[in-house]
């Protein structure tokens, strides 16, 4: 189709304005998906209640397991089982610097990764004021607590008893 001086100025007027729609959809795309994309997780808490209940439910930690069928009793702990068993042994992560944690049954605390558990706490009890408000320290090379509180039924073999058992977990931020 021929077309004279004023079709070529509309079309390419058409053309700036397409150019610029186009931009825009671009622009608007581009900020929905960055809107969904999930950069970091945080997953401490979850690695703090994992832990807790690796320690409940595992065989050679806090469970009382069966002489004769082996079978796992959750929950339910033979009390020399605590007393005498080396945690860092019985509970291996394979990376042992991200979690640390006391373990307290009857009055008796025991501790899991010992060492980073001492580096670890004048970083959980280390406070700021802000705003007159005490908080503890954020950020990267903080170290985030976290308190479980549960029973578990203490059974010696003869006699059976409710026993409270705390945790203070320690999981490192970043």
């Amino acid at each position: 189709m021929i077309k004279g001086k004023k079709g070529d100025a509309f079309e390419i007027m058409m053309w700036i304005v397409r150019f610029i729609f186009i931009i825009i959809i671009l622009f608007v795309v581009y900020f929905f998906i960055n809107a969904f994309i999930i950069t970091s997780i945080d997953t401490k808490e979850v690695d703090a209640a994992v832990f807790v209940h690796r320690t409940i439910y595992s065989r050679h930690v806090l469970a009382g397991v069966d002489r004769y069928t082996q079978r796992v009793y959750p929950g339910v702990s033979n009390g020399w089982v605590f007393y005498a068993n080396d945690f860092d042994k019985a509970i291996d992560y394979y990376w042992n610097d991200q979690i640390a944690a006391n373990i307290t049954m009857n009055g008796f605390s025991k501790n899991y990764n010992q060492e980073w558990y001492e580096n670890w706490l004048p970083l959980v009890e280390a406070r700021y004021e802000e705003d007159n408000k005490e908080e503890s320290l954020k950020g990267v090379g903080a170290v985030t607590e976290f308190t479980f509180n549960t029973t578990i039924v203490n059974y010696d073999g003869i006699h059976k008893s409710i026993v409270p058992l705390k945790y203070r977990i320690f999981v490192p931020n970043g």
